[in-house]
């Protein structure tokens, strides 16, 4: 493992994978921001295997198996890159990681509700913004 693998912003599947010849591995998530939860079961030599769980028929008895992990990102909904880490332990307690790394999400702006007159009487109106970052509004005077 010990790679980077990258998410799309926007979200989706990201696959994390490597060889083996230990009876079972375990998966466990580590530092990082991105909220996601491991699946209940990997794939190893071809076939579905719990996390945890020995690898049926014990095929590292004799030879390195390929392993992979499929994990669902969600979208990324903040103007940061976030990332996490994926730790894949052999039953012998070695460790190998992989590093999740998600690009910034978009900037977003809402302003509720959508039209506000103002009048020259100086009456108050209320708006509700929401962003998942800063603005700046600047009021240019007509030339």
């Amino acid at each position: 493992m010990g790679l980077l693998k990258p998410a799309a912003k926007g979200g989706g599947n990201v696959t994390v994978q490597g060889s083996s010849n230990s009876s079972k591995l375990t998966f466990t998530l580590g530092d990082g921001d991105i909220e996601v939860q491991l699946p209940a079961n990997y794939t190893a030599a071809g076939a579905s295997t719990a996390n945890g769980a020995a690898v049926a028929g014990d095929p590292g008895d004799t030879a390195a198996f390929d392993f992979a992990i499929t994990l669902n990102i969600p979208a990324n909904a903040t103007v940061s890159e976030q990332s996490r880490v994926v730790s894949a332990t052999a039953n012998g307690g070695q460790v190998a990681t992989a590093t999740i790394t998600q690009a910034a999400g978009d900037p977003t702006l809402s302003v509720t509700p959508s039209v506000i007159n103002l009048n020259n009487a100086g009456d108050v109106e209320s708006a509700t913004v929401q962003t998942n970052t800063n603005w700046r509004i600047k009021v240019v005077p007509d030339a």
